[in-house]
């Protein structure tokens, strides 16, 4: 015997009665249905945003749930088995009035090690710039929320994104103290590049200093004495790179000649990465050598940087798939739980704009294309790129 394909409102009907059933599915049944009513009817769970209907019978507010397709051309393949999703650790800000659901399409990873829940990767995005030296991230409300419910009203976060438009995506983790209603106030994330001075064998005479400026030119000192009294010795370079680049540009300090560091911490140096100083001969005798001790990084970050946990989720590993309704992470009395995660998609051809908090930089998104790509296991296709 063969089914016919049976008619969308039937398909509900079955599915709400189904819903925790176990019934195994003869093959010649499974072939008049397709895959996701073959799971409902064997099992697997499904998750629906009105699965529990609470309060007096009447007529209440209407609630709408919304199909999205995320894959092309029924691509998709899932990880055999599934895994689970946190309650604790998981919301839809972008979800408004419900987001104890997770929609389909919202990017997930895994908390801690393998075998471990999986949780949303992405807190939201920012919504302003973040400047050099900033210190206030600024969010949706859902997004300062949640960072609020899932970490606390202190803590950590990290942001990802370029410090420009279609710059270089890096990562960086920020320690917040104090939480708005759209902002989050953070201690500057930027990293002042630190290069330092080796004088060595017998030095002795005088030496210059080659420096890139903050306009990238090459600037060169006049001649600098050497001393080997450490306190004449950093007066000297002080002078010397005051002059040719602006007062403090460069701080130098240290207690020994062989570790004289340069701190680059002024006005157009702070909080950026920097050319490797040239240091000219000794002019009687000696060597010098400059090494780069801690490499400068902007803590600059365009609108639209993903905002992410600290966990282990925010390096995202997959999405949640085509599941009419979404996800409840809550029980009928709002409690969270963990829930199976039977679909957790690896393959397939995806359409990124379908993606929830996909990025409008087209930097970030290649790389959370590549995130995507490149896990063990998981092969998405974009055909947004062909």
């Amino acid at each position: 015997m063969r089914f016919r394909p049976i008619d969308k409102n039937a398909e509900q009907n079955l599915r709400n009665m189904l819903r925790l059933s176990t019934i195994a599915v003869p093959d010649d049944v499974a072939a008049g249905l397709d895959q996701e009513m073959i799971d409902v009817i064997r099992g697997v769970p499904c998750h629906f945003s009105d699965l529990y209907v609470t309060g007096m019978p009447g007529v209440s507010a209407e609630r709408l749930s919304a199909s999205k397709r995320l894959f092309r051309g029924y691509s998709e393949a899932w990880l055999s088995g599934g895994k689970q999703i946190d309650g604790n650790f998981s919301r839809d800000p972008t979800n408004t009035g419900n987001t104890n659901v997770l929609q389909p399409g919202v990017i997930m990873g895994r908390i801690g090690a393998v075998g471990g829940a999986y949780a949303p990767s992405i807190y939201g995005l920012t919504t302003i710039a973040l400047a050099n030296a900033g210190t206030t991230v600024t969010a949706a409300a859902g997004t300062i929320a949640e960072i609020l419910r899932r970490k606390g009203a202190t803590g950590t976060f990290k942001i990802t994104g370029p410090p420009a438009a279609a710059g270089v995506v890096r990562t960086q983790t920020v320690t917040y103290s104090a939480l708005g209603t759209t902002t989050a106030t953070i201690t500057a994330s930027g990293t002042n590049e630190v290069q330092t001075l080796d004088f060595a064998n017998t030095p002795s005479g005088t030496f210059t200093l080659s420096i890139v400026d903050k306009n990238g030119v090459l600037q060169e000192t006049a001649p600098i004495t050497y001393s080997g009294t450490i306190a004449t010795l950093l007066a000297n370079i002080q002078a010397a790179t005051d002059l040719v680049l602006a007062a403090n540009a460069i701080v130098w300090t240290g207690t020994v000649v062989t570790a004289v560091a340069g701190t680059f911490s002024g006005t157009g140096y702070a909080g950026q990465p920097q050319t490797l100083i040239t240091a000219g001969p000794l002019s009687t005798g000696g060597t010098i050598s400059v090494t780069r001790t801690t490499a400068g990084a902007s803590g600059a970050f365009v609108a639209g940087s993903f905002i992410q946990p600290v966990d282990g989720s925010e390096n995202p590993l997959s999405f949640v798939g085509e599941v009419d309704g979404g996800i409840l992470v809550t029980d009928l009395f709002g409690n969270n739980i963990v829930v199976p995660y039977p679909r957790l998609p690896v393959a397939g051809e995806v359409d990124a704009y379908q993606l929830v908090n996909w990025p409008a930089d087209t930097s970030l998104q290649t790389w959370l294309m590549n995130q995507l790509s490149t896990a063990s296991g998981g092969k998405f296709v974009w055909g947004d790129v062909y």
